[in-house]
């Protein structure tokens, strides 16, 4: 559940120069926004993914946890049959 915490593992557990890829769902903003709204409410959507990401907010992530992108791939349907779509990363530790 916490997203910093699992960010911090995978540093610690990371291999000098290593890499690591991520395939996350996101959202447009305004959506992404309102989902935000619905989750304080304890109102979920969709309890297998708790944490709702734009891109912005995904690289943010990365980069407060010193991941740097290295690698983006095009954005792809999530499958999920909202309005999410799978975005998909290589990073490295800066």
């Amino acid at each position: 559940m916490d997203c910093n915490r699992v960010l911090n593992e995978i540093k610690r557990t990371l291999k000098s120069n290593g890499i690591v890829y991520f395939g996350v769902d996101v959202y447009p903003p305004e959506i992404a926004r309102l989902r935000g709204e619905y989750q304080i409410k304890n109102i979920i959507f969709d309890v297998q993914h708790p944490h709702t990401f734009t891109v912005e907010s995904f690289e943010k992530l990365t980069d407060e946890n010193s991941f740097n992108v290295i690698e983006r791939y095009p954005m792809q349907p999530s499958g999920k049959g909202d309005e999410s779509e799978r975005y998909c990363v290589y990073v490295t530790q800066v």
